[in-house]
């Protein structure tokens, strides 16, 4: 019986992809489909921290999260912070800080401790420790959302607001 032209769930004809539009095949896992919002959620931060602990490359943590590597390496380096020493601890280190004199690690991706082979052993002397957590980009994440979400206090707006409600009064 003939079927019209149409490419069921699963299955490719000879010479076209799994989406029936081009004459390439698809290659690899399947790429995710392109996100209206580009916030990173809870889950690919503790996808990203797991996979640096495993000591994975910028490229297969984005692959994995069907991300762009620029997205996954601007994370890691704008949420990274310091366990050590006690003094600084908690401390957001910023992206633009070179720590490549502290450690060789911290001078090339992924710019923080995770993964590194001393850190699950008897410990590291150098210093400072830095960190990728998930837990603490997530919080550092919304308290950004939170506050921009307040507005900006311009007085001279907030005079005018002032005013209109005297004269309407």
């Amino acid at each position: 019986m003939w079927e019209p032209d149409t490419l069921r769930a699963g299955s490719a004809s000879p010479g076209r992809s799994e989406d029936g539009m081009s004459g390439k095949k698809m290659k690899g896992p399947a790429r995710a489909v392109p996100r209206a919002y580009g916030r990173l959620t809870r889950h690919e931060r503790d996808t990203v921290q797991r996979m640096l602990e495993r000591g994975a490359s910028c490229r297969e943590i984005a692959r994995e999260l069907g991300r762009s590597p620029s997205t996954v390496s601007a994370e890691v380096a704008s949420h990274r912070f310091v366990t050590a020493p006690k003094a600084r601890r908690g401390e957001r280190v910023d992206a633009s800080v070179d720590l490549s004199a502290a450690c060789p690690r911290l001078a090339a991706w992924p710019r923080c401790c995770n993964g590194c082979s001393r850190y699950h052993a008897i410990g590291c002397k150098r210093r400072p420790h830095v960190f990728y957590e998930a837990r603490a980009a997530q919080l550092c994440a919304d308290s950004v959302l939170v506050s921009s979400r307040r507005g900006i206090a311009n007085p001279a707006i907030i005079s005018a607001k002032a005013d209109a409600k005297k004269g309407s009064a």
